[in-house]
């Protein structure tokens, strides 16, 4: 009794293992469930980069939008009279030392059917497609008529600011003349008949697009060295902060093809488009004219358009050809386009709209008054 009280006492428990079989489904199964969650990962990421994006590039908008007003585009000629009092320069001999804004609204041929007009679209609102620098005013000798806005002054953060200031984004902007009220713009050319005047507003529209990711810097130059011309033992290494073809096709290595040069900048373009499906609130639905080369950047969810009222519309979904898969034949915007939009007399262009190839971050529309 005693020799199996003690042969009990040092029994062990049996202790339960996994087999190999167990061992390899609990690696299956992990490995599932960490290649599920990779494949989250990209997407949470990329909605993270957008929301951010999207915050930056509205705050971006608005600064744009305080500088275009508070600069020397919106500051008038430093004319005086004989005895030190500002000189009218809406009317009489002074009227050709106008500048800035000023210079837009004096020409009566500037935007006269108050269609939109891009940098690079006559002599008056012209754009370096080496720098990216925009010009406005005629560039003649008199006080103050040319204005500039540098690619420096256009970049965010802004470049030599201090830590953390590599550029990320570039703004860029149009400009239209508005004339009278919006009554009147829908009747026949030119406001209802009205002629333009130096007494009319400009409206503006900026656009805020991601730097070009392809850029390449070389040794200790730094991505503002290149995109501002800094700092640079050769002038080739110079790059503009969106790039574009000769088509205006963007190829996001800040060098570009077809310019004046070997750089050629990525500016904002007008896209010609056809009125689809009309609904209560307006035409939901539109149509890209066909055998345009922009045509596949302006169907893309996302993007983003100016209209001749200077509404802001994004794309909310593409409409397929059920017949062909890989051709959009439509697009459905928010908001919808206005259902008065085709009475519109914009003899230059007929039915267009603003846009840039690459999906911009934020625009946003406001009016200049004088």
């Amino acid at each position: 009794m005693h020799h199996e009280t003690m042969k009990n006492s040092i029994r062990r428990p049996s202790a339960s293992a996994f087999s190999l079989i167990e061992v390899l489904i609990a690696v299956v199964v992990l490995s599932l469930g960490l290649l599920g969650l990779a494949a989250v990962f990209p997407t949470v990421l990329t909605q993270q980069r957008t929301a951010n994006d999207g915050t930056l590039g509205a705050s971006l908008a608005r600064s744009a939008e305080d500088y275009l007003v508070g600069s020397a585009l919106d500051t008038p000629s430093p004319r005086l009279d004989a005895s030190g009092n500002p000189i009218d320069l809406t009317q009489g001999t002074y009227a050709t030392d106008r500048r800035g804004w000023d210079v837009l609204i004096a020409d009566t041929m500037f935007s006269q059917n108050e269609e939109w007009i891009v940098p690079g679209t006559g002599s008056l609102f012209t754009i370096d497609s080496q720098t990216g620098d925009v010009t406005i005013g005629t560039g003649g000798s008199l006080i103050g008529q040319t204005v500039k806005v540098p690619i420096a002054d256009r970049l965010y953060p802004k470049p030599y600011s201090g830590l953390g200031s590599t550029p990320r984004m570039v703004w860029d902007f149009a400009v239209r003349r508005r004339i009278g009220s919006d009554f009147a713009r829908l009747a026949t050319g030119n406001g209802g008949g009205r002629t333009p005047s130096a007494f009319d507003s400009l409206q503006v529209a900026v656009f805020v697009r991601r730097i070009d990711s392809g850029i390449r810097t070389i040794g200790s130059t730094t991505l503002a060295d290149v995109l501002t011309g800094t700092n640079l033992s050769d002038p080739m290494q110079r790059r503009v902060p969106v790039a574009q073809d000769r088509d205006g096709r963007p190829l996001n290595d800040g060098v570009g093809l077809g310019g004046s040069g070997p750089l050629n900048y990525s500016m904002v373009q007008k896209i010609s488009y056809e009125l689809g499906s009309y609904g209560p609130d307006g035409y939901s639905r539109i149509v890209f004219s066909s055998g345009s080369l922009l045509r596949n950047y302006a169907n893309q969810v996302g993007q983003k358009f100016v209209d001749q009222f200077g509404v802001v519309h994004t794309v909310t979904a593409l409409e397929i050809d059920p017949m062909n898969q890989t051709q959009v034949v439509g697009v459905y915007l928010a908001p919808p386009v206005a259902a008065d939009i085709n009475q519109l007399q914009h003899t230059s262009d007929g039915l267009s709209m603003l846009f840039t190839p690459q999906i911009p971050v934020a625009v946003q529309v406001f009016d200049v008054w004088r």
